[in-house]
Parts: C-alpha cells; sequence; structure tokens
C-alpha cells in the first residue's frame, strides 16, 4: 500500500471516475455540433462507404465510425466522446509514466512529470473537447508505439509492432505519423539503438508514409474545398503558434482570464502565473549548464517533430496536445538532473504549481460548461416558440464580432451551432434539413429578404439568432 501512495497513478485513476462524470457535463458547442463526431455524421450523409474514405483534407475513419455509430445511438451523444477522450489520455499518462520509468529516472523525476502531463492546462483543448477524439487517441497509440518500442528493443519482430500501432494513429489523425519520424530517434538518443538502426526505421517509416498518401491520394474524395485557415502563414500568426507552443506546456496562467473579454481578471491571471511560472523557471535554472545534453536535446526534437504537422498549418488549444508528451518527459530529465538540496525548492514550486493548475483546469472546465447550457437553453428557446415541428428550418444568423476563447469560453450563437443544439434537444427528429446564412449587425436591414428568400426555397420556417436569443418566424406571418 505504502508504494501505492507514493504512485500518481493510484490517485489518477481512483479519482478518474469523478473526473469523467465532470468531463461528462460539458456539452457540445461550435465545431463540435458539424464535425463528424456527431449523431448528423457532419456533412457525409448516409452512405457508410462515404465514410471510411479521405474526404476534404482528411483521412480519419475512427472518426467517422464514431459519427455513424452515434447516427444510430443518437442518445449516446456526446457522453460516447467524452469516453473515448479521457480514456486516451488516461492511456497517454501510463504510457508517458512507463516510458519515463523505462529511460531510468528516479519515482521523484517521474511522479512529478506524470503529473504535468496529466493536469498541464496544455492538455485541455483537447481532454475538454468533444471533437477531439482524433488528438487524443491519435496521441495514445503514437505513445504507446514508442512504448512497444523501447520495451522490445532486442526483438526486432516485436519492436516492429510500433509501425502498426502508428498507422492506427495516423487513422485517427494524419499527425500520427509524426511517430514514424520520432521513436526512433528518441530510441537512439537514449542509446536503446544505432545510428545506424535509426536511419533504417527511418526509411521503413518512409515508406511506410509513401504507402499511406498513394492510397490515400487514390481514395479521396473531393467533397469540400480546403480551410485556408490551416495555411496562413503570416508572420503574425507563426508567431501566435509558436508562443502557444512553448507557453501552454511550460508557463502556465489562467488564459480565461487574459483572452476573454467578459472574465478578463489580469489580477488572477498574474496569481497563476506567479504559483506556476516557478517551477518551471527554476528546473530550466538549475540546468542552465546542462540544456544541450543529448538526452534532452532529443526530447525536444521529438516534441518539435510531433506539433510539426500543426505548427507547420493551424495551432490551437487541442494541437498543444500532440507534442505534450515530450514536454512531460523533458520535465523528467530537468528534474532528475537537480541536486538532492535543489530537490527541496523544485517540490515547493511544483506544489504552488500544483495549485496554480488546479484553479486554471477548473475555471476553463467552468466556462466550456456554461458554455454548454447556453446552446442548450437556446436549443429549447428555439423549439419552444416553433412549437409545431418543422422538417425545413432556414437560420440567420447575426455577428455581433463578439469574442470568444477558443472552446472554452464560446459566444451564444457558436453555442447554438447554427440550429444544431435545438436538433439535439428534439432527439434528432426535426428538423432534418437545415441551411444557414450569417450576417453583420450593419446588414440587419437585410433580415426581411433573407427571409422572404428562405420562403421561396421551400424553408416554412426562420429561426433569427441574436446572441442569447433566437426568434421564430413562420411562412405567412409577417416578418
Amino acid at each position: 500500500m505504502q508504494s501505492k501512495l507514493r504512485n500518481p497513478l493510484f490517485y489518477i485513476f481512483i479519482t478518474s471516475p469523478v473526473v469523467l462524470w465532470l468531463l461528462i457535463l460539458l456539452l457540445p458547442t461550435f465545431d463540435d455540433w458539424t464535425y463528424i463526431t456527431t449523431p448528423n455524421g457532419g456533412l457525409l450523409g448516409d452512405d457508410f462507404a462515404t465514410f471510411l474514405r479521405p474526404f476534404w483534407s482528411y483521412w480519419r475513419p475512427f472518426d467517422a465510425l464514431t459519427g455513424y455509430f452515434l447516427k444510430h445511438h443518437y442518445s449516446l451523444f456526446p457522453a460516447f466522446n467524452h469516453v473515448l477522450v479521457y480514456l486516451a489520455h488516461l492511456g497517454s499518462t501510463y504510457c508517458v509514466y512507463r516510458i519515463i520509468d523505462n529511460i531510468g529516472t528516479s519515482h521523484f523525476s517521474r511522479n512529478i512529470a506524470t503529473i504535468f502531463f496529466y493536469l498541464s492546462p496544455a492538455v485541455l483543448g483537447t481532454v475538454f473537447g468533444i471533437d477531439s477524439i482524433n488528438q487524443a487517441q491519435s496521441h495514445f497509440w503514437g505513445i504507446l508505439a514508442l512504448y512497444v518500442y523501447l520495451l522490445n528493443k532486442d526483438d526486432r519482430r516485436k519492436k516492429h509492432l510500433y509501425i502498426l500501432l502508428v498507422i492506427i494513429a495516423t487513422f485517427f489523425k494524419e499527425n500520427g505519423m509524426a511517430f514514424l519520424a520520432a521513436i526512433p530517434l528518441f530510441a537512439y538518443g537514449f542509446d536503446r539503438i544505432t545510428r545506424r538502426e535509426m536511419i533504417k526505421d527511418w526509411m521503413i517509416g518512409g515508406a511506410v508514409i509513401a504507402i499511406y498518401f498513394a492510397v490515400r491520394l487514390s481514395l479521396t474524395i473531393d467533397m469540400a474545398e480546403i480551410n485556408n485557415a490551416y495555411f496562413e502563414n503570416t508572420l503574425a500568426s507563426k508567431l501566435k503558434h509558436l508562443a502557444m507552443f512553448i507557453g501552454y506546456p511550460f508557463f502556465s496562467l489562467d488564459y480565461v482570464s487574459v483572452f476573454y473579454p467578459p472574465t478578463k481578471n489580469l489580477f488572477i491571471a498574474a496569481i497563476t502565473a506567479l504559483l506556476a511560472f516557478p517551477f518551471t523557471l527554476v528546473l530550466f535554472y538549475f540546468n542552465r549548464n546542462q540544456l544541450f545534453n543529448k538526452r534532452i536535446i532529443v526530447c525536444v526534437a521529438c516534441w518539435i517533430i510531433l506539433a510539426s504537422p500543426h505548427l507547420l498549418t493551424l495551432f490551437t488549444t487541442m494541437h498543444a496536445y500532440a507534442g505534450h508528451s515530450m514536454a512531460a518527459i523533458t520535465i523528467a530529465l530537468l528534474t532528475e538532473k537537480t541536486t538532492e538540496k535543489q530537490r527541496r525548492v523544485v517540490l515547493c514550486t511544483f506544489m504552488a504549481y500544483l495549485v496554480s493548475v488546479l484553479y486554471i483546469d477548473y475555471h476553463h472546465w467552468i466556462m466550456s460548461y456554461r458554455s454548454g447550457l447556453t446552446g442548450k437553453a437556446m436549443g429549447e428557446m428555439a423549439i419552444r416558440k416553433t412549437g409545431t415541428p418543422q422538417q425545413r428550418v432556414f437560420t440567420i444568423t447575426i455577428d455581433h464580432n463578439e469574442k470568444k476563447y477558443s472552446s472554452f469560453c464560446v459566444i451564444p450563437v457558436y453555442a447554438f451551432g447554427w440550429g444544431n443544439a435545438a436538433k439535439h434537444a428534439t432527439h434528432y427528429e426535426w428538423p432534418t434539413e437545415m441551411e444557414d446564412s450569417t450576417i453583420f449587425e450593419n446588414q440587419i436591414e437585410n433580415i426581411p429578404n433573407i427571409v422572404n428568400h428562405a420562403f421561396n426555397k421551400g424553408y416554412p420556417c426562420v429561426w433569427i439568432v441574436e446572441r442569447s436569443d433566437v426568434k421564430v418566424v413562420k411562412q405567412n406571418v409577417d416578418p
């Protein structure tokens, strides 16, 4: 029992039912309503084969299967999504713990790094997400592949099981293939394989990637244009992505109190920063002469490799999860190199860090919870005001250019999800067909024309969505 009390996995697993219950309370908002992991199946329709083929810029058959399953078991949405995401996070936490054990660090370093991985604000964009099954599961299968690789370093047949695991990770999300580059490099950095073996495994990985893209291109369905946001290559956007990449794991603070105007509180943000920053700062300071150690350099390189697909395209709070395991292992290595006297300082600053991140995690959770409740209330309002079920509904969304913060603090019109919150409120019985038109506040005078246009297209009912209010206009009624 004493060993369990020193093992962070013991506390993580016994508290996991409570954590999962809190996650299940989070309701869909924004992209959660339109992605393929919903009972709508996104925009893929009813063709099962279509779900499994590449579409748009994606090839994510496991996401598509999730949406297809929920289409026939809608009552499980979004709880089913939360379960898949959280189980993946638990699995990744276990793998990080075992990998740190495998590379030979002390229990002190391992335990701190494991808790760091599990609770860091860098995981919130994924763990609180409903459409983030791909990110969470892709990382889990990838980090499991690394663990299998290290565990079977002397049995090449078993070691190459990692390729199958990485393929699974890639079918959850494309960035999973980055593990084919990171895993051999990590093993080489920790002297588990020779440089020649690393290059050989890179070549095998390159061949796997080539085969993947050849098959993908031959099966791709051209259903929509690629989102240009993924290729915004301005200097400002890249600097922002870099700041998020470094900031979320290593410089934690209450970002809700900084970036969301209605709750902006720089005092709270400063307090959380003052509590959290010393932990990572003292680790870097104590190791200032050893930062170019081979193992640390390799960990940082793997961290960059795993996050590179997002850094090259679009980096958001969800994408901070991609390389977070390597950030945690780096923390373990930095902690391991401290002296006994320095470890007392590390422990004290880590306890302060825990106080900060627990508040940060809670604040992000409560804001996500409130955003979901807003969408639910608006959906129920639309159904109540509509009265008689309408199978075809046109939605006019009025954009007041309000600011949101990621998926945590979502403005009401996005929480409503272009009418999908109302569809969810009827258990997906109605409406069965929806179309949306978004206008800015200086275009409000055009609403009567848009309403008439909707009626002419055969939509007998129009929902006008402004902030947290939904107005209903039916045909033959003066708008």
